[in-house]
């Protein structure tokens, strides 16, 4: 799990600007962070609810949204490399 996380991380990175990249490392820092305080919940719940509220947090406010919005993309690719 850790490693496909860290996996989209570095890749997500490549070629992105360093406010994305900022953006990026948020999500992976808060999902890890979320996974180790919750060991008891499955992993995929997790992801998957953080992934849900990056998507109302994306909607509050456009000032804020692409932060949001690039949680939510990472979220997604995550979640998709899981259930391949």
């Amino acid at each position: 799990m850790i490693y496909i996380i860290q996996y989209c991380l570095n890749e997500s990175l490549q070629d992105c600007s360093f406010e994305q990249g900022s953006y990026l490392k948020w999500t992976v820092n808060e999902l890890l962070d979320r996974l180790r305080e919750n060991p008891e919940v499955t992993p995929l719940i997790i992801i998957k609810d953080f992934r849900n509220q990056m998507e109302e947090y994306s909607k509050v406010s456009p000032l804020t949204a692409s932060i949001f919005c690039t949680a939510k993309e990472l979220t997604e690719w995550i979640i998709n490399l899981l259930v391949a």
